[in-house]
């Protein structure tokens, strides 16, 4: 796991324990508070350890399928399903760079329409960080979706980055 991927945990960890502190009840007998904690950072470790390799398998299957079509001969996309599909790879890779929760906020607001509103609470977002959300995603997907199509374009794809 990297550096990065550790530092997300953690934080989200501990927006997990402020948004339910003033709810939570410590029980001695239930067990020691750090072993709660522990469990809690397992569980975020687990969890990403799983997206990350369902991501992986995504990608993996995604380039297979292109490099098979480009093998017969037949490219099989048409030019809005070949845009949909540079898309998508494009914000798979963007997820994995990018705070969840960031990432969650661009998507329900830039790809999906949302109400900007709806947004910000959902997300407990400033509408001036919602913007700067958007605009630093938005310039990155542009440039993503660039490497993607470049890299779908390009004779002998090289299949997925490392």
């Amino acid at each position: 796991m990297s550096d990065a991927d550790a530092d997300e945990i953690v934080q989200a960890v501990f927006i997990g324990l402020a948004r339910n502190l003033p709810s939570f009840k410590y029980d001695r007998e239930k067990g020691r508070f750090r072993s709660y904690l522990a469990g809690l950072v397992n569980w975020r470790i687990k969890d990403r350890l799983k997206s990350v390799k369902h991501d992986a398998e995504s990608k993996a299957g995604f380039w297979e399928h292109a490099k098979a079509m480009a093998a017969a001969g037949d490219d099989g996309f048409s030019d809005s399903e070949w845009q949909a599909a540079a898309m998508e790879e494009a914000l798979r890779r963007i997820k994995q760079d990018v705070r969840p929760e960031h990432y969650a906020a661009f998507v329900a607001s830039a790809v999906e329409g949302q109400d900007t509103e709806m947004v910000m609470n959902l997300y407990g977002l400033s509408r001036d960080n919602l913007y700067q959300i958007r605009k630093r995603l938005t310039a990155k997907l542009r440039e993503t979706v660039e490497e993607v199509i470049a890299e779908m374009d390009s004779p002998g794809a090289p299949g997925p980055r490392a």
